[in-house]
């Protein structure tokens, strides 16, 4: 009897070692912190907003490179615009008067031999800054002063200047919407016969 007792003894000091054992391999295997109650968090770093380039740069300038050429459509009526202007448009103030050079040319789809005539140009000024537009000061309109117009058939072209007019101080941004009027000369009738054609464009230009 008291040898069974000192053998179920020594099973237990044995099941005790060996538990301590596998303790100790789990804590080399899994190290505590030396700091009690703080964890680990995974670093991270801000990223900043590049600003090697100024807000002007970024927003839309249809004449950045002092010309724009367009091709606009009116029916069976083709027409080439270009802009262009003798001032940088980084030097575009609301204050400053800014020069506006129109040219224009038409063609009539199918027919070269059909006569085109300009009987008008209208420009709409449209300031405005990032919360809405400004008041607009009056439109600069060039009225053909001959009937029925400037012919500008192809290769005939219609050119002129326009001294667009400062604008409210606070306004960042001008919208120049222009609208052309032509006449087409229709047969050979007499009196004779006209159809008219209208075509829109726009130009957008940031203001320093």
């Amino acid at each position: 009897m008291k040898l069974v007792h000192a053998r179920f003894v020594a099973c237990i000091i044995a099941s005790v070692l060996v538990l301590a054992g596998c303790s100790g391999a789990r804590n080399e295997a899994f190290p505590q912190s030396r700091i009690s109650g703080v964890s680990a968090a995974p670093t991270t770093t801000a990223s900043t907003p590049e600003s090697s380039r100024s807000e002007s740069s970024q927003r839309e300038d249809d004449l950045k490179t002092g010309r724009r050429e367009r091709t606009l459509k009116s029916g069976d009526l083709t027409v080439t615009a270009e802009y262009s202007t003798n001032l940088e448009t980084h030097r575009w103030t609301p204050a400053v008067r800014k020069p506006l050079e129109v040219t224009l040319t038409a063609l009539v789809n199918g027919n070269r031999e059909q006569r085109v005539y300009l009987s008008g140009v209208t420009i709409y000024l449209a300031p405005s800054d990032a919360s809405g537009p400004f008041g607009s000061p009056d439109p600069l309109r060039d009225t053909a002063d001959i009937t029925p117009g400037y012919v500008v058939t192809f290769p005939e072209t219609y050119n002129q200047s326009f001294s667009l007019p400062a604008v409210d101080e606070g306004a960042n941004t001008l919208r120049v919407d222009l609208r052309f009027e032509f006449l087409l000369l229709q047969g050979t009738t007499s009196p004779r016969d006209f159809s008219k054609r209208t075509a829109t464009d726009s130009l957008t230009i940031p203001l320093s």
